[in-house]
């Protein structure tokens, strides 16, 4: 129990004092098309990562930009994307060069959020196993 009890008030402690600090202030990012000239592979630590060099053009001053995205990619597979091919990129309103893919912003929003709740679930069935088993080992000696 008090083991339990020292978990919740360290993740209590530790949201509190992340909501604490001075958050970024939020992005814009508007949607646009782009076409990939090239793609480039590249590995970092035990990962196969894929970046493509896109040009697309941006809707408040109609330039066109170049600029590098990173790809989703597939273990073993790939990023399911070659030369030529058209791919919806998100653009910081206030610098065009910045760019991202919807599933990059999403991991980037709720990725942590994510492993919070899967740890925390794998934390209350790994403790709600080993009370039932201290529960049954009391029956038993009684």
């Amino acid at each position: 129990m008090r083991v339990l009890l020292f978990v919740i008030l360290s993740v209590l402690i530790s949201v509190t004092s992340y909501a604490q600090t001075e958050q970024p202030k939020e992005i814009d990012w508007q949607e646009t098309e782009a076409k990939i000239i090239s793609i480039e592979t590249f590995r970092t630590r035990r990962k196969l990562n894929e970046k493509a060099t896109v040009v697309y053009t941006v809707k408040e001053d109609n330039k066109e930009y170049e600029s590098r995205v990173l790809l989703d990619r597939f273990p073993f597979i790939g990023s399911m994307k070659s030369e030529g091919d058209i791919i919806t990129v998100l653009y910081n309103k206030d610098n065009p060069l910045h760019l991202q893919t919807e599933s990059n912003v999403f991991m980037t929003k709720y990725g942590l959020y994510i492993l919070i709740a899967g740890g925390l679930g794998i934390m209350f069935f790994y403790y709600r196993n080993f009370f039932k088993k201290k529960s049954k080992q009391n029956l038993l000696n009684q």
